[in-house]
């Protein structure tokens, strides 16, 4: 059971489960060169951090992505966040991201239906574009999102998140102009402790552990 924050916006409720800091690996598929949606994209591990916070009936993200190398052996797909940041150090900062949420209608849960928002999602920054509105419905722990609408050489951008056994996981797929489905981005991350943010970036306030030349 989840002890939820005093004060928290009832509204919020549904989504109360994203708050909090988060850290973890996975992947990303990288364009050299954006303007040719036929260019040979590029895989990578990468780190990233995510952080929700509650502003009265909105939530506040910050996302931060890096490249990642592997220490010695690369990850094993299936490794758990923990395992793979364990395995990874982390590289060049690749995109940030700032996210506002605000809840259209939500419901809590009760004895037939889980709790359950629907929001509109404004961002800057991100994998390709700075700024993009989204839709996104949620039921239970889980957020599906989907773009409103997205510039060339995109028709859409459509997001998912998921609670699974302690870890948030969330990936980004992306459809181009000619129907190809593309997959830009899948992460699993692991809460982390209140008070262990020790990032130093422009306008957050965390850092992945093991950063090299900063103490």
């Amino acid at each position: 059971m989840m002890d939820l924050p005093l004060g928290l916006a009832k509204e919020l409720i549904p989504l109360a489960w994203l708050l909090g800091s988060w850290r973890g690996w996975g992947t990303a598929r990288l364009w050299k060169n954006l303007e040719d949606a036929d260019d040979e994209r590029q895989e990578c591990f990468i780190w990233q951090e995510t952080s929700f916070r509650a502003t009265g009936t909105s939530l506040q993200q910050v996302t931060l992505t890096w490249g990642a190398q592997a220490l010695g052996q690369e990850p094993d797909m299936r490794a758990d966040a923990a395992t793979g940041l364990s395995q990874l150090r982390r590289g060049a900062l690749l995109w940030r991201e700032d996210t506002a949420w605000q809840v259209r209608a939500s419901a809590v849960a009760d004895s037939e239906q889980e709790a359950r928002a629907r929001c509109r999602l404004d961002s800057n920054g991100g994998p390709f574009t700075s700024e993009v509105s989204w839709e996104a419905v949620s039921m239970g722990p889980r957020v599906m999102v989907s773009s409103l609408s997205a510039p060339n050489p995109f028709e859409k951008f459509s997001r998912m998140m998921g609670l699974v056994s302690s870890e948030l996981f969330w990936a980004q797929d992306s459809v181009l102009l000619d129907g190809k489905s593309e997959s830009d981005f899948s992460a699993r991350l692991l809460r982390i402790p209140a008070g262990e943010e020790t990032l130093n970036a422009p306008g957050v306030r965390s850092l992945p552990m093991r950063e090299e030349g900063l103490q």
